[in-house]
């Protein structure tokens, strides 16, 4: 049986999609059976509002203003079926009978539509690596035609810790990623063919979208700079006549989406123009450092081959540099230089320079590989990726087994509740990912944060799921004269480990729950004794 070259390509990319899905089945279902208002992980619920306001309406306007959906309003679109699937799920087997049910159902546990908007992440991380695999095959990155040049970015990508991470999780920054990736693919059959209808419209589609989940899609348009500039050299009216006609289609596709939803895009320009807010930009580069800290100690050696190839390339190569280069670089330099001047600095903000970084070192060899091998330098540049290769797929199975693990504040819950039967405990921070009983969220809505005040308060209405513990915990957050009482009348107090409880105790203790991975919490008591 002779197979034609599309079956052929069909197979590899279903196996490859099959390898990719059996690799994020450890830790797909990290954390997702808590409480839905409890710390889950950071940001995955907000899209997930979004499509129950969909649903719950039954119009894509329902989600308008929303002030829990801070992202895009085509984020919360794309939640939708795994919203509807759960939906249907539960519904069909009898778990809920109507609406309030599974409001109930998923306020006691969010599993069923949280795993199932991951595996939408999980194929969103897929398409980012087609599309990466894609642009190695660009004759522009690929004069060559080697078949290999393409394998190696994707395996790359595919294994970076960052990326790995990220694409178990329904949140936007895979998505991101691919819109990135795909807008270089299309930008790259632009500069080969400035008359390509496909590609405009393809670059005009994965921008709308992308700005529809994140407002970092306008940054990203720095990759057409160099296309601008040399058509504006050849004074290409056709070609600036098509830009022209492209930046009024996304203006107008991206001011429709804007009205669809405007609480996020008002909400991000007001967090990067006001200073309380945290987040605000400013051309001291707060953030520098912290950055240029992330990529030391996680993607040193992949930061030193983007460097030293695109030296060798421009020095050894120029010809086969000059048509790709300036296009992956301007998005990666933007990117960085938009973050850096951030005063927020967490290290996932900048996954889509570490999948540049890749994409450069990769096509920068592959622009480069006859003068590499000619001064037998190449064994030494595939070594040194193949060292990258091991040590990002060593920190991906690492995180993979850590998060398939026993978390720390799992076996804290199960501490406290062999503790509560016999002696009262309190917690200084913010609330454990486990089902309390109504007078802990009452409390918690009184003492803690306001913007939960009302779910928790909702949650002591309603009974645990069948079989499950409720936990009995005082807590309290940031408040010294809350803290001082708590320790003075429960037997147990606890904390995790090394935060300040003077000034910022909430907000240190949120940051982890919300950016980090969990088991890097520690917890110690203030007061009594619990094993730990």
């Amino acid at each position: 049986m002779t197979l034609t070259p599309r079956t052929k390509s069909v197979l590899i990319a279903s196996v490859c999609l099959a390898v990719w899905s059996l690799a994020h089945v450890p830790a797909i279902g990290w954390f997702a059976h808590v409480p839905f208002s409890a710390a889950v992980v950071g940001d995955e619920p907000s899209p997930l509002y979004g499509a129950l306001a969909i649903m719950r309406d039954r119009s894509p306007l329902g989600l308008r203003n929303l002030p829990q959906l801070y992202y895009g309003p085509a984020f919360a679109a794309l939640a939708l079926p795994a919203v509807a699937f759960d939906a249907a799920a539960q519904f069909a087997s009898g778990r809920v009978r109507n609406a309030e049910d599974y409001r109930a159902l998923i306020t006691r546990d969010m599993s069923g539509m949280l795993v199932a908007a991951r595996w939408l992440a999980v194929l969103a991380g897929f398409v980012a690596l087609w599309g990466a695999y894609r642009l190695l095959r660009s004759p522009r990155l690929n004069p060559d035609a080697c078949p290999w040049w393409p394998w190696l970015v994707a395996f790359g990508i595919a294994l970076d810790p960052f990326f790995f991470k990220y694409s178990h999780l329904f949140r936007h920054w895979v998505f991101v990623v691919a819109v990135l990736v795909w807008g270089l693919v299309f930008t790259m059959r632009l500069a080969e063919r400035h008359d390509d209808t496909r590609a405009w419209v393809g670059l005009w589609f994965v921008n709308t979208l992308g700005f529809g989940i994140s407002f970092l899609t306008p940054l990203y348009q720095a990759m057409l700079l160099p296309l601008l500039w040399r058509w504006a050299r050849e004074r290409n009216r056709a070609a600036w006549t098509r830009a022209v006609a492209y930046g009024g289609a996304l203006l107008a596709s991206c001011a429709l989406i804007v009205a669809w939803n405007p609480f996020p895009y008002a909400r991000i320009l007001r967090m990067g123009t006001e200073s309380d807010t945290g987040h605000a930009l400013g051309f001291g580069f707060a953030s520098l450092a912290s950055y240029a800290s992330y990529l030391i100690h996680n993607h040193l050696l992949i930061s030193i081959l983007a460097v030293g190839l695109s030296v060798v390339g421009w020095t050894l190569a120029r010809r086969r540099m000059r048509p790709w280069y300036w296009i992956v670089v301007w998005p990666l330099v933007v990117h960085a230089l938009f973050f850096t001047s951030s005063e927020t600095n967490p290290p996932r903000y900048f996954l889509p320079v570490y999948v540049l970084l890749w994409i450069l070192a990769v096509a920068s060899a592959a622009a480069a590989w006859p003068a590499l091998v000619t001064r037998r330098l190449a064994l030494p540049v595939l070594a040194a990726f193949a060292i990258a290769l091991a040590l990002s797929g060593a920190h991906a199975a690492r995180w993979s087994w850590l998060a398939s693990q026993p978390q720390p504040e799992e076996r804290l819950i199960e501490a406290v509740r062999h503790a509560q039967s016999s002696r009262s405990v309190g917690y200084i921070g913010r609330m454990l990912p486990a089902w309390h009983d109504p007078a802990s969220y009452l409390l918690y809505a009184v003492t803690c944060l306001p913007y939960e005040s009302d779910a928790s308060s909702y949650m002591a209405s309603l009974p645990p799921l069948e079989g499950v513990i409720p936990l009995e915990v005082e807590y309290s957050c940031d408040q010294a004269r809350l803290r001082t009482l708590l320790l003075e009348t429960v037997d147990v107090v606890i904390e995790p480990e090394g935060e300040s409880l003077e000034s910022n105790t909430f907000e240190a203790d949120w940051r982890r729950h919300w950016d980090s991975d969990r088991w890097g919490l520690r917890f110690r008591t203030l007061k009594g004794t619990l094993s730990l």
